[in-house]
């Protein structure tokens, strides 16, 4: 979503004020598909990742959790890494 004015890019998600749809297109926006692509295919939502410049990875509590089978396997995340 390109913004129209230089003033539009300033609006930030976390702003209460917004409308939450608005709330929700500044979100998106910010995000990397990978991290779309995550909320959309994973239960465990953000505790499972972490940002890493542009790219996004499995936390390192995620990995515990994993290793100890307290979670589902997950062949598409694991085929990711």
């Amino acid at each position: 979503m390109a913004c129209a004015a230089a003033a539009a890019c300033s609006a930030d998600w976390r702003d209460t004020s917004l409308p939450p749809q608005k709330r929700a297109e500044l979100l998106t926006a910010e995000m990397t598909l990978d991290e779309k692509i995550g909320q959309l295919t994973s239960p465990y939502g953000w505790e499972m990742y972490e940002r890493h410049g542009d790219s996004v990875r499995l936390t390192d509590a995620f990995r515990h959790t994993a290793a100890q089978r307290q979670c589902p396997p997950m062949p598409s995340i694991q085929k990711s890494e």
